[in-house]
């Protein structure tokens, strides 16, 4: 990636947006560990979507990647001051209309109605 782009998505865990600081602990080393080839969403206020991150995702034949909440995305953005109408349009097109290769994030859809979501442990 080049020194001179700011980075909207698709930033590597190696690869930080010029203008922050490199993330780091415990969540962070175990990506680099375990997926270090993954990709990020940033969004267009930096950091914003480091809080809908809800863990990292294992498929078939395909290397791990983040997992991100589809409602904390949005929501991330309305905390930054967006209109909400305006987040949810952002992160429809320039988010989830990305691809990034093999090691795009996914998003997940959280359904409240799902029979398993108001289990005991459950991470919601």
């Amino acid at each position: 990636m080049s020194e001179d782009k700011e980075v909207i998505c698709g930033a590597s865990i190696h690869e930080f947006p010029k203008k922050q600081k490199p993330r780091t602990g415990e969540f962070w080393t175990y990506l680099q560990e375990y997926a270090p080839d993954a990709l990020l969403f940033d969004g267009p206020e930096g950091y914003a979507f480091d809080s809908a991150i809800i863990g990292i995702a294992s498929r078939i034949g395909m290397t791990p990647v983040v997992a991100y909440d589809e409602e904390r995305l949005i929501g991330a953005l309305v905390e930054e001051g967006w209109d909400p109408i305006d987040a949810i349009e952002w992160v429809e097109i320039n988010t989830k209309g990305s691809y990034l290769g093999e090691n795009t994030p996914i998003i997940i859809n959280f359904h409240e109605e799902s029979p398993y979501a108001h289990k005991e442990g459950w991470w919601k």
